[in-house]
Formats: C-alpha cells, sequence, structure tokens
C-alpha cells in the first residue's frame, strides 16, 4: 500500500493476520507522528513499507 497521500506524509494501515488469512478486527492506521516521524518536508511514511 505505498502512495503519498495526505500531503505526501503518508500513513501505515495495519491489517493483522490469524495467520491463514487477513482481518480487519484490530487494523489501525499508523500515522508519522504515531512512529516519531517528523511530518517537514515529504518524508513519505508507508510508501517505504511498500517498497
Amino acid at each position: 500500500m505505498g502512495s503519498y497521500e495526505n500531503g505526501g506524509a503518508g500513513t501505515v494501515t495495519y491489517l493483522p493476520s490469524s495467520g491463514t488469512k487477513i482481518i480487519t478486527t484490530g487494523s489501525r492506521a499508523i500515522r508519522p507522528a504515531d512512529a516519531g516521524v517528523s511530518t517537514t518536508g515529504t518524508p513519505a511514511f508507508g510508501a517505504s513499507f511498500a517498497d
């Protein structure tokens, strides 16, 4: 899911897995600030995870 959304700041979508399938229960969005990443400039947080 790599994309330059939110003005280039980005986000990571966490979808947990039971080991046999991906589920949406417990899913969450992790924003740059949640991970201590500055949004100055274009961090493209999330795009790097997909690459």
